[in-house]
C-alpha cells in the first residue's frame, strides 16, 4: 500500500467511523476521546488473549490479520482431533 493510499484510507475511516463519534459538530470533543481511547485499549487487551488461547500461544499480536488467526486455530483445532484419533485408548 503506497502513501498516498494509507493516507485515503485513513482519512476515510476518520471521516466514515471516528469523526461522527468523537467530533460530532465539526469539533474534536476530548472527553469522547478518551473514552474512545480507553475502550479501544481494552479491546486490544483482551482480542490479544483471545488470539492467544485460540493460537496455543502463537500469536498474541492484535493487528495480526483474522485470516492468520483463523489459519492457526483451525491448524492447533487439526492437531488436537488428530491426537484424539491417534490414540490407542479411544480406539480401542
Amino acid at each position: 500500500m503506497s502513501e498516498n493510499s494509507t493516507d485515503d484510507h485513513v482519512e476515510k475511516v476518520w471521516n466514515d467511523f471516528w469523526a461522527p463519534i468523537v467530533a460530532p459538530n465539526g469539533v474534536l470533543d476530548l472527553e469522547k476521546v478518551k473514552r474512545e481511547l480507553s475502550d479501544f485499549s481494552m479491546v486490544m487487551h483482551e482480542v490479544a488473549i483471545v488470539y492467544d488461547e485460540l493460537t496455543g500461544g502463537r500469536i498474541s499480536k492484535i493487528n495480526t490479520h483474522a485470516r492468520h488467526v483463523i489459519a492457526e486455530a483451525n491448524a492447533r483445532c487439526d492437531e488436537r482431533c488428530n491426537w484424539l484419533a491417534s490414540d490407542d485408548d479411544l480406539t480401542a
